[in-house]
């Protein structure tokens, strides 16, 4: 089946198959009788404490596709209704919603959770449900930033600290003032908490910058930022190698400590001491 998400101001279309509204309140300005939809899905609405929590902010939402997340889950007349919808014999379901940005928004999360129960039950209990972009069909490559797109699993070994490292050599981005692309290889460095990031959904997230426009400092602390507001992790660095532009190379570096976590020294010192190796990265050259 294929899950479409649409405002419910936009005109119905053919294409759109069976049409289910899912805000929990009806949209204004419209009236019921000239809404054009099969159903009107309140149960699959986050309750009124998540959505008043997201505020419909762009950097609440690593924060809310969690909590929400977790709400359909345990929503038992969530999944009732999700079974019903996935059987409805319709080819295209599309998610009507009344929101104003396309990307920040509850409904593209339920899109995705949506799809993930159409998947064989492959990962563990407790991750299904979170895990919508791992092993799912017909992937979407968004192109402007979506932090949407993040999701997280168990930390499987809590009780000892480690670290893990990503090594991200083909990350692009947009130069905000030329529109000129710009490649750098990206490191994250982390040590998990409760929650990991899973990297299939951080893949998908980093190649959303890609028509992105934003300057190298400014996204590297934008990926540190959003890293942590998901993961809250006990420390995480973020370092950005940007090949030459005009004869200049740009390493900006940012990173975390959780607060009574035991690295704030740590992150204190690996700020200066990680210019000593900056001749040897990937950017350099």
């Amino acid at each position: 089946m294929d899950i479409k998400v649409k405002r419910v101001y936009e005109p119905a279309s053919p294409d759109d198959g069976y049409r289910v509204l899912v805000d929990r309140l009806w949209p204004r300005g419209i009236k019921k009788e000239t809404l054009e939809m099969d159903r009107w899905a309140k149960e699959l609405a986050p309750s009124t404490e998540a959505r008043k929590a997201f505020a419909h902010k762009a950097e609440n939402l690593p924060e809310f596709r969690a909590r929400y997340t977790a709400e359909l889950d345990a929503s038992a007349e969530a999944g009732r209704a999700a079974r019903e919808l996935l059987g409805c014999g319709a080819q295209t379901l599309t998610l009507l919603y009344a929101a104003k940005d396309p990307q920040v928004n509850h409904a593209v999360i339920l899109r995705d959770w949506l799809a993930a129960q159409e998947q064989p039950a492959a990962a563990a209990p407790r991750e299904r449900g979170r895990l919508t972009q791992l092993g799912a069909k017909g992937t979407v490559y968004r192109t402007d930033y979506d932090p949407t797109v993040l999701e997280t699993f168990d930390n499987k070994h809590p009780e000892r600290d480690y670290m893990v490292t990503f090594r991200c050599p083909e990350f692009t981005t947009l130069c905000p003032i030329t529109g000129q692309p710009d490649f750098a290889t990206l490191y994250i460095n982390y040590i998990p908490n409760v929650r990991m990031v899973e990297s299939k959904s951080l893949k998908l997230y980093l190649f959303s910058f890609r028509n992105h426009g934003d300057f190298h400092e400014d996204v590297v602390n934008i990926i540190r930022d959003d890293l942590v507001a998901l993961m809250d992790p006990k420390y995480l660095e973020v370092r950005g190698m940007f090949y030459p532009r005009g004869g200049i190379s740009i390493y900006p570096f940012a990173n975390y400590a959780q607060p009574g976590g035991g690295y704030e020294e740590v992150a204190r010192r690996r700020m200066f001491s990680q210019l000593s190796d900056l001749d040897s990265g990937d950017g350099a050259r």
